[in-house]
């Protein structure tokens, strides 16, 4: 089968999934669409690369870090590149320049004659690719599809785009799953199917930065914002000080949160509050003993797949996607009770009992193998079952 995997984002999981669908012996190419600004995203990094509008192969010289991690890569990596708008121009404006730049790009792949194409991503501008893409085997992968917190912006013309026109939906977490169908117009769901991602190898590609001189810290990281329960976090500490009073937590991530402030004023923690480069992601995560997500809500587990990479414990509480991938007192800790006692119990097992630290680290350096689903293989087989599912 001739596949076209296009992502407007989430290189970290559509990367795996075109390498891995490759393997399975289909002739894959992968696409990633950017502007013509970005020089790197998360877990990839393509500054070598030519910069022009359109479709542009990678080959080795121009991403060797992510060669040197699959050296029997067989899927072929393309840029998607549309033209670039300072954010002071009107929003119409940015979509009819990303539309009329993209345009000779999607003739192209039109021209190529793929078997199927899975679209990935939640931007606007997928609607109009799928729009006009002529291929007759579309699916779309879908990462957030409810909000977290009031205000956040999820793309529901695009859902009811897709559930309205019958195009396949893979979403990648029971909770999702669940939110998804909120938006079905009737109450068939034979088009939504759960297809979790696997673990973010591409990390594995970066190397880590020098900026860290901390070790066996407590590490909490992404972006910040007010649902990922960092005002919990700090109560939690508030009351190991005594228990762990060497503890050492770094909270790592651009964004706002009343919790910051707090934060700060404890001594034993470290407040990074900015954009958080791929290096250092990659540094943060491998200096860490543990990593903590005090969230309150969870659609899916990119952090997890991130941080198990680098084969740290996860300490989460028990919502959304969290309580489907981390499998308390095996790979991590889920919380009871969602309650800063809780935490601060959760913390201190970790941080006080070496043999059941070692315990979960084990758990984590064997969840593909234990959980088979979350396995690439297992996830390109059942990525196959679904296009060939649309051609029935």
């Amino acid at each position: 089968m001739k596949i076209a995997v296009i992502a407007y984002n989430h290189p970290e999981s559509s990367l795996p999934l075109a390498k891995y669908l490759a393997d399975k012996g289909h002739l894959v190419d992968y696409y990633y669409i950017t502007n013509s600004k970005t020089r790197s995203i998360s877990a990839f990094d393509f500054s070598k690369a030519e910069v022009k509008i359109g479709i542009t192969e990678l080959k080795e010289k121009d991403i060797p870090a992510i060669f040197n991690v699959w050296k029997d890569n067989k899927s072929t990596i393309h840029l998607l590149r549309f033209f670039w708008l300072s954010i002071k121009f009107f929003p119409f404006v940015k979509r009819l320049f990303q539309r009329l730049s993209i345009n000779p790009a999607l003739k192209i792949l039109n021209d190529r004659n793929y078997d199927a194409i899975n679209l990935i991503g939640q931007d606007a501008l997928l609607k109009y690719i799928h729009q006009k893409l002529i291929c007759k085997n579309k699916i779309h992968s879908l990462h957030e599809v409810a909000p977290h917190y009031s205000g956040q912006k999820i793309p529901n013309s695009l859902i009811r785009f897709l559930l309205s026109n019958k195009i396949s939906v893979i979403v990648h977490s029971n909770a999702s799953y669940k939110a998804i169908n909120e938006y079905q117009i009737s109450k068939e769901t034979s088009n939504i199917h759960e297809i979790p991602f696997g673990l973010f190898e591409t990390y594995l590609s970066i190397r880590p930065s020098c900026n860290i001189p901390y070790t066996d810290y407590l590490l909490f990281y992404g972006r910040i914002v007010s649902y990922k329960g960092l005002d919990l976090l700090y109560n939690a500490l508030e009351i190991l000080k005594l228990k762990l009073p060497n503890l050492k937590t770094i909270i790592a991530g651009e964004g706002t949160d009343d919790a910051i402030l707090k934060l700060r004023s404890n001594p034993n923690c470290i407040v990074i509050n900015q954009y958080i480069s791929n290096e250092d992601l990659v540094e943060l995560n491998m200096k860490a003993k543990a990593i903590v997500c005090p969230y309150e809500s969870a659609s899916q587990s990119g952090i997890v797949m991130t941080s198990f990479v680098f084969d740290k414990p996860i300490i989460a509480t028990s919502v959304g996607a969290f309580t489907e991938v981390i499998t308390n007192n095996e790979n991590g800790l889920l919380l009871k009770y969602n309650t800063p006692e809780d935490l601060a119990i959760a913390i201190f097992q970790i941080f006080s009992n070496m043999n059941f630290y070692s315990t979960l680290q084990q758990g984590v350096k064997n969840f593909s193998i234990k959980h088979p689903q979350y396995d690439w293989n297992n996830i390109a087989e059942q990525t196959i079952d679904v296009f060939k599912s649309e051609n029935k």
